[in-house]
């Protein structure tokens, strides 16, 4: 397992990037691999509103894998998933508002 900033490549997980998003001093990188499969896990961070994140993720991700959008008290968070917890290869989108960033976590997962 190798764990800390710039430690997955955001272009290796097959998933769309937003423009401009980048990783920041409080980002997170997971590349895990097991007899069970693979694992990787980065979260980017851009200034741009929720509201355009998520319209670009609504865009570039594939029709039907919107699980989720909540906006509540202040909270604004949204995920797509391509596949699910018993595919083979499963993907993941999550978008948070969180102050005066918006924070997205990519998943990948590949199974054996």
């Amino acid at each position: 397992m190798k764990f800390g900033r710039g430690t997955v490549d955001p272009a290796s997980l097959g998933l769309p990037l937003y423009p401009g998003a980048s990783e920041s001093d409080t980002s997170v990188s997971l590349n895990a691999s097991s007899k069970n499969g693979t694992g990787k896990m980065v979260t980017l961070a851009t200034p741009d509103s929720f509201d355009r994140v998520y319209a670009f993720y609504k865009a570039h991700m594939p029709a039907g894998s919107e699980r989720a959008k909540v906006s509540s008290g202040g909270v604004q968070m949204a995920t797509f998933q391509i596949g699910d917890r018993h595919s083979k290869d499963a993907k993941s989108v999550v978008i948070q508002a969180a102050g005066a960033k918006v924070i997205i976590q990519l998943v990948h997962a590949l199974r054996t």
